[in-house]
């Protein structure tokens, strides 16, 4: 079943979405809360999908982070505030804010 979480991971983070897909976001929500997909694949899958270039891609991608982190629980929560998944998010951002700060100056 995570390749149908994938396909809509994919569909509600479309780079020509452009208002937030909340219908997809609760439907991939629905999904980890159904037990369709484990929590783990789906932080996989929204992790590698956070990786993409896409700035579109990252923005609607983080916020169906927020929406799963917010409606999920502690089932997809719990994946991310472990010690790999910190260091990752730690180098996430100090290398998108580097980035920032370059392309302003």
């Amino acid at each position: 079943m995570s390749k149908q979480f994938e396909r809509t991971l994919e569909a509600a983070t479309d780079q020509v979405v452009v208002d937030t897909d909340w219908s997809g976001i609760m439907e991939c929500i629905d999904m980890v809360r159904g037990k369709d997909v484990s929590a783990k694949d789906a932080a996989a899958a929204i992790s590698r999908r956070l990786k993409n270039s896409n700035p579109n891609i990252v923005h609607h991608t983080l916020v169906l982070l927020e929406a799963c982190m917010k409606n999920c629980g502690t089932a997809v929560s719990h994946f991310y505030f472990i010690d790999p998944y910190l260091a990752k998010w730690q180098i996430f951002l100090s290398v998108s804010c580097r980035n920032y700060v370059y392309k302003i100056s």
